[in-house]
């Protein structure tokens, strides 16, 4: 290549609308043409303003980043397509905001596809030899195939996005109903073609993070890391995503999942679905804007099972329906806290700041009641249950 030329930055490439150089030491310098890929650009603008209008700037700017970030990132086609993908989502959704359909996307990247070889033979080298030629096809091919991932995921993102804010909270059901149908990030389908489009590997830790209320909020949805389905209530970030920059981002309350191996995301998932639907409903309650799975484990146990709670609170808790109900939830309380400290009465009575005398009548009540059970360890676990699922109804009812 003569006189060699240090590659241009992505800042450089968008300022200048001008294309890389791949240096003469890397793969890609040693297989192509130093202006060859400037075939690729046109070819690719042309092709692609289906999608986008040809006078559009973003497509322009799309097409010299997606083939610098080819050039900078030497032909991996998994790191190119990953540096190039906020802009390619950006198309997506303008595609979408312009009453596009999805299978433009795909009808447009399938024909860049097939062109894409035959307009290989302007860029190659005429001294590259052996399988380089074959394997620079196949590379191009499969970037194509990345990049039509990214802009179809732009406009699933924007579609889903309007959707939602058109059906809440004017309609909540509408809302409800289409985050139950969406696709999840979750099912293994999905999964599959995000963990292809990303690059990440099963044994990646990730967690879940579910919204408790209608949407996680665009900056969630639209975090570069972020694994996303059409569903505005879920999404799979890395474990090392720090909680107050979670929590910035968020429209509403959600619930943080265990983290696990991506080849794991699945229970992960539906613990968090399962206690953002307890905060949904109101059956618990916790100040943080995002809540940790571990935070509501108790609440998880409780609800896990209704048949075996309803069973544990007609087991040990009907002599208390012969309370009146303000009665039955202060007697209740004292017993809840005397089981769970284990210490003496006058210390669940300082814990509730209620008078140690009152808290010695209402336990000769509850010995009354309850008789042996108090002694025996198994009955006594099996109250804490039945306590903690009874007393929030209690209180609803008072």
């Amino acid at each position: 290549m003569g006189s060699a030329r240090r590659p241009f930055t992505m800042r450089e490439a968008r300022d200048h609308s001008t294309i890389a150089w791949p240096p003469a030491h890397s793969w890609l310098g040693s297989v192509v043409k130093p202006r060859g890929l400037e075939v690729m650009r046109d070819l690719f603008q042309r092709k692609a303003s289906a999608v986008v209008p040809d006078d559009d700037n973003l497509l322009a700017c799309a097409v010299v980043e997606a083939i610098n970030a080819f050039v900078i990132h030497d032909a991996d086609v998994v790191a190119a397509s990953r540096r190039v993908a906020p802009i390619l989502w950006e198309m997506g959704a303008r595609h979408a905001r312009n009453g596009g359909e999805h299978n433009d996307i795909e009808k447009t990247f399938a024909l860049m596809a097939q062109t894409a070889p035959d307009a290989l033979k302007f860029v190659l080298r005429s001294d590259a030899a052996g399988k380089a030629p074959a394997q620079l096809r196949a590379a191009t091919v499969a970037y194509v195939h990345r990049l039509r991932m990214h802009v179809a995921l732009g406009w699933e993102r924007c579609k889903t996005l309007d959707g939602m804010s058109s059906s809440w909270p004017e309609n909540p059901a509408t809302a409800t109903e289409h985050a139950s149908s969406a696709s999840k990030p979750s099912d293994a389908t999905r999964l599959a073609q995000l963990r292809e489009l990303y690059g990440v590997n099963p044994d990646d830790l990730y967690c879940a993070l579910v919204a408790a209320g209608p949407t996680l909020g665009t900056p969630m949805l639209s975090h570069p890391e972020a694994l996303t389905g059409d569903d505005c209530r879920e999404v799979l970030i890395p474990a090392q995503l720090a909680r107050d920059e979670i929590g910035e981002m968020l429209a509403h309350q959600a619930v943080l999942g265990p983290t696990v191996p991506l080849s794991d995301i699945e229970e992960s998932t539906q613990l968090a679905s399962r206690a953002a639907e307890l905060l949904r409903e109101s059956s618990v309650r916790h100040p943080a804007k995002v809540v940790p799975c571990a935070d509501l484990l108790s609440a998880l146990v409780l609800e896990g099972s209704p048949v075996l709670t309803r069973l544990m609170m007609d087991k040990h808790l009907a002599p208390f329906k012969g309370l009146g109900l303000k009665r039955r939830i202060n007697v209740a309380e004292l017993l809840l806290e005397h089981l769970l400290a284990g210490g003496p009465v006058s210390q669940a009575a300082r814990n509730l700041g209620i008078p140690v005398q009152t808290a010695h009548s209402r336990m000769m009540t509850i010995r009354q009641m309850m008789g042996h059970a108090l002694e025996d360890p198994n009955q006594r676990f099996e109250l804490i249950i039945a306590l903690r699922a009874a007393l929030p109804r209690w209180r609803t009812e008072s």
